[in-house]
């Protein structure tokens, strides 16, 4: 079977492993001064730990395969700082007591969030001068449900993702093995704005389980969809709860933002 990670279309952002050594060289004798436009100290750290959370919520060591970055800090403090680099001055990056790596943040219409990290050992930021702009520690929590928030732009997006939902599920109504699809249970995975992706699961009663990733994005003041063909898999609840497509799927659909029901040949919320 293949792997389920390969084609789940959420924005996922992956760390490195470990570290201790220095990175480039601090340099106060030309301070930056501020953070590029849109950033704020407490912007990157609410977007630090929305992304710990969220990489300890998908990615626990109990899964084959994971990294297990934060696992080992639960319920412990890690000190971090965040950094302007001379190379990269519109770009904030974090650095920490527990790995060699250096967290990136971004922003998109007004939200920041960490978009990964940057492995920099043989990188020009080696090399680079960088300002520490401000220092925090931050407390490992358990993983809990990740915040993605709400607002009415999210409601216009879910609106058109559901206008797509639609149509997939008329054309399914309208195939040949149309009676397989009545009673099928469909779950719009939540997501953040600014992924721009979403999965849409429909699970039959026969178990069958077909992932479709449909993409959004705003075009002349209004949201557009499109979605692609879609992967199908005949026996994922066969696997164990921890294998890695298992465990993505259950969390996915735990959290989706709107279930439905194929139901008398309509769709249908629950």
């Amino acid at each position: 079977m293949k792997n389920i990670l390969t084609v789940i279309v959420i924005v996922i952002m992956i760390f490195a492993n470990g570290c201790s050594n220095q990175i480039g060289s601090k340099d106060s004798s030309h301070p930056m001064h501020s953070l590029p436009a849109d950033f704020t100290t407490d912007k990157i750290q609410r977007a630090f730990d929305e992304y710990v959370n969220y990489r300890l919520w998908f990615y626990p060591k109990s899964v084959p395969g994971n990294s297990y970055e934060f696992d080992s800090y639960v319920g412990q403090k890690i000190n971090a700082e965040i950094r302007l680099y001379a190379s990269a001055p519109d770009t904030p990056y974090i650095h920490t007591d527990i790995g060699d790596w250096l967290a990136i943040f971004k922003t998109f219409n007004g939200f920041v969030y960490c978009d990964g990290i940057a492995d920099i050992e043989n990188s020009v930021l080696s090399l680079s001068n960088y300002e520490v702009i401000d220092r925090f520690t931050l407390d490992v929590k358990h993983a809990h449900t990740p915040n993605y928030g709400v607002s009415e732009t999210k409601e216009e997006i879910i609106k058109a993702i559901e206008n797509n939902i639609q149509k997939i599920t008329k054309d399914l109504l309208d195939s040949t093995d149309r009676e397989l699809w009545e009673q099928s249970t469909v779950y719009l995975t939540n997501f953040y704005e600014y992924e721009q992706g979403v999965s849409i699961w429909f699970v039959r009663e026969d178990h069958y389980v077909w992932q479709v990733p449909v993409s959004f994005i705003k075009i002349n003041g209004i949201y557009e969809t499109q979605s692609l063909k879609g992967y199908g898999f005949d026996n994922l609840f066969d696997l164990e709860l921890h294998d890695p497509g298992r465990y993505t799927f259950e969390k996915q659909i735990s959290d989706a933002v709107k279930i439905y029901k194929i139901d008398n040949k309509q769709l249908t919320p629950l």
